[in-house]
């Protein structure tokens, strides 16, 4: 058998056991129907001899309220018969309906000859109070007599005809209980044999299922204790059949891919290595535009991205500008002064500068807020990093790729280390360019203070000029020694002068005092 549904697919086993039960089910219906329909047609009977029951008792409740009410009238306590009458009508009202409810042929006629007494009963009433009204003593004393044993006759009918509804009701409970409980053994013997027969037949099913999966469980479980060899036995046409050909496949697979990964782990080993290089190498630099040039080139070389470019916010905080970008396509857009509003709706980078946070699209081209660029129109990925220093964005680093989602979140974790490297060095670039600013200035002061002290100086020393010459010698003249000193100034070095046809030789150097030059000295 189990052979037999191993041939089968699961689905196939699935449905036709479940056709099977539905079968089962099926068969049952019909048995059930008509037990119910029997109990409801039982209980319907039952619910109608209720209720003409209680009609036929309410009716004698008024019969026993008219002969009150009447024997009120006779002893003067009422001024008419009429609530002796409204009673009567009352009577015959409910037992028109209880005759109309009635499925009893019997009890049919009962409910007739009790409505002919009521009517007589009812003239009787009427002959008896107009022989009151006549002052008719006698024959008004032996109508009330009548009327009072015909009143009390009809009370009497009524609740004649209730025993022998009663009873009749008990004698076809009794009878209708005997074939419920015929029935209901019927049906749960039914059931019992379909219950044992769908017990079976699941469990032929299940172990049809179950003995394969514990096959696959167990090759699994080898595989996960690192036998990557395990072999699961292949039986039947059934798609766990197909399932464990599958896992012998993947295994092998898996085992191919095991190895795969370790270079993985060594190349992104690499990567975050090359972004600690890159990171060292940027906090070196303390010139900001070659440090962003120099940022968005070892981008785009060292991990193989379309372009990288980055923006810088202006001083007014209303423009991206394009400071640094690879390749020729940098160039023309910085040429150009490319910009972007900070407030462009359709512009990744300038969303990523309002919300300080990462922003990427997978597929530009199907992006609202993409602001497409003709000098890179290779791109289908982008992210943009926005720099953030001492808590506010100073510009966005923006890489794209030229394939459909070539940026996933290990690029946006390796590019917000790097932007966290390029507000470093930007801050280290401003605090060194603002220090030699302060360098060069303080020298400048200091060297307008020695110039403007030396020449005091000059003005306060005799003369002003120190000079010596040996005996018979030759002397330059004024004007070749005042260029000479020109020269040897603005050359910063020593000049060597000829004069009178070569005969006479002279060297003029300038004398200086940090970087200010205080005279000549001539030899």
């Amino acid at each position: 058998m189990l052979n037999f549904l191993r041939r089968l697919t699961v689905r196939r086993r699935i449905i036709g056991g479940f056709l099977i039960l539905v079968l089962f089910v099926m068969a049952s219906i019909p048995m059930t129907a008509v037990n119910r329909t029997f109990l409801l047609d039982r209980l319907q009977q039952v619910g109608d001899e209720a209720g003409v029951d209680r009609l036929l008792l309410q009716a004698s409740t008024r019969v026993a309220s008219s002969r009150v009410n009447l024997m009120r009238y006779i002893q003067d306590y009422a001024l008419s018969p009429y609530e002796a009458l409204d009673d009567v009508d009352l009577a015959s009202q409910l037992l028109l309906e209880a005759q109309n409810f009635s499925a009893s042929p019997e009890q049919q006629e009962d409910i007739v000859f009790v409505l002919n007494a009521l009517t007589e009963y009812k003239s009787l009433i009427n002959e008896m109070t107009e022989a009151r009204q006549k002052g008719d003593t006698q024959n008004a004393s032996r109508l009330e007599f009548q009327t009072f044993k015909f009143g009390n006759d009809i009370g009497q009918r009524i609740e004649q005809i209730v025993k022998q509804s009663q009873a009749r009701v008990e004698e076809t409970n009794e009878t209708v209980l005997v074939n419920t409980q015929t029935r209901l053994a019927l049906v749960i013997v039914g059931y019992v044999v379909i219950s044992i027969l769908a017990v079976g037949l699941g469990l032929i099913v299940a172990r049809s299922i179950t003995q394969p999966i514990g096959e696959l469980q167990r090759g699994a479980e080898a595989f996960r204790q690192g036998n990557l060899e395990s072999v699961i036995p292949v039986a039947g046409a059934d798609e766990l059949t197909h399932l464990a050909q599958t896992f012998n496949q993947l295994s092998t697979q898996l085992s191919e891919l095991y190895q795969g990964l370790e270079k993985r782990v060594t190349d992104r080993t690499l990567r975050l290595e090359l972004v600690a290089a890159l990171g060292e190498r940027l906090t070196a630099i303390l010139n900001v535009d070659q440090l962003l040039v120099e940022l968005v080139n070892q981008v785009k070389i060292s991990f193989d991205y379309y372009h990288a470019h980055i923006y810088i916010i202006d001083d007014e905080r209303e423009n991206l500008v394009m400071t640094a970008g690879y390749g020729e396509a940098g160039a023309q857009m910085k040429a150009a002064g490319h910009h972007i509003p900070l407030n462009a709706p359709q512009s990744l980078v300038a969303r990523a500068a309002r919300s300080g946070e990462t922003a990427w699209v997978d597929n530009v081209r199907e992006a609202e807020d993409w602001l497409p660029n003709p000098l890179l129109p290779n791109t289908y990925s982008e992210m943009a990093v926005p720099v953030t220093l001492e808590g506010q964005v100073i510009g966005v680093l923006d890489v794209q790729d030229d394939e459909i989602a070539g940026l996933d979140e290990g690029d946006a974790n390796l590019l917000r280390s790097l932007a966290n490297y390029v507000s470093v060095s930007v801050r280290n670039a401003r605090l060194f360019a603002g220090v030699e600013n302060a360098l060069a200035e303080a020298r400048a002061a200091q060297a307008r203070y020695q110039e403007q002290a030396w020449d005091k100086t000059k003005i306060i020393a005799s003369g002003g000029v120190h000079h010596y010459a040996a005996p018979g010698a030759a002397a330059l003249d004024d004007e070749t020694m005042i260029e000479a000193k020109q020269r040897a100034a603005a050359q910063d070095q020593a000049e060597v002068v000829e004069t009178y046809g070569g005969s006479v030789r002279a060297i003029v150097a300038p004398v200086k005092l940090r970087d200010t030059t205080i005279g000549a000295l001539q030899v």
